[in-house]
């Protein structure tokens, strides 16, 4: 899981060309994967074989969503790229906007524009 959005992260990196740092956030869904994600962020923030991990910054927040939230906010996110693929722009915004705030009171990750 951990591992995908890094290496999709360097993909983008590697298209885009440019010369900045990215920030990884990981929430976890329980206590199990936390540690799991803390153990993965510390190991790709000290791997100086891959050069492409130097500009990212890992941040994993110490607080869990929990099995049943984590659960809603795919169900969101699947939702809203159903909605988003059939052009129905109300359904993706409502959708997008659950998700965002699950996020938003977890931890306060999320700021609203």
């Amino acid at each position: 899981m951990s591992l995908n959005c890094v290496v999709k992260l360097k993909m983008v990196r590697k298209r885009i060309k440019v010369v900045a740092f990215s920030l990884l956030y990981f929430l976890a869904r329980n206590n199990t994967e936390l540690a799991m994600l803390r153990t993965f962020a510390e190991k790709c923030s000290v791997d100086e074989d891959d050069k492409d991990l130097k500009n990212i910054v890992f941040i994993v927040f110490d607080e869990v969503m929990t099995d049943i939230k984590y659960e809603q906010f795919i169900e969101f996110q699947a939702n809203h790229a159903c909605a988003s693929s059939h052009g129905f722009l109300a359904q993706q915004k409502v959708h997008k906007d659950h998700a965002m705030a699950m996020v938003k009171r977890v931890d306060g990750v999320c700021s609203k524009k």
